[in-house]
């Protein structure tokens, strides 16, 4: 009821004042209580988890978007798989990140630069070309 708060100018220009009631009775309640609450008045929302919560959900294992695969400096690593299936395949994750370096001939040899060229960028410091996991 305040004038403060009547128009959302005036709920702009009481910008911190706002926050601070808003989180005030946010407080009073559990996230799920305040969804359950909302939805039941047709108000469309949803709980903002933390990444901890959010690689948690039932959600993320029922479509298995957590894929462990196994990196040459690493060992086993966990990773966010792509979130589309096709043809109801199963997500593979075939290979770790690459290590620094560890594509750049490839690259630069579609892009079309000549194996001596990329020599001469090697030596000279500007790529990086580890081209072998084991010896990294």
């Amino acid at each position: 009821d305040s004038p403060k708060f009547a128009t959302n100018a005036n709920r702009v220009a009481n910008f911190t004042e706002v926050v601070a009631l808003v989180q005030e009775k946010i407080e009073e309640r559990s996230v799920q209580q305040w969804v359950t609450d909302l939805r039941a008045v047709g108000v469309p929302c949803a709980p903002i988890n933390s990444l901890e919560q959010a690689l948690d959900h039932e959600q993320i294992k029922a479509r298995g978007l957590i894929t462990e695969t196994e990196h040459p400096l690493m060992g086993s690593m966990k990773s966010v798989s792509f979130p589309i299936t096709f043809n109801g395949e199963a997500r593979n994750q075939i290979l770790p990140p690459p290590l620094l370096g560890q594509h750049s001939k490839e690259v630069l040899l579609e892009a079309g630069y000549s194996e001596s060229d990329i020599q001469d960028l090697i030596n000279i410091g500007a790529i990086d070309s580890t081209s072998d996991p084991a010896t990294a």
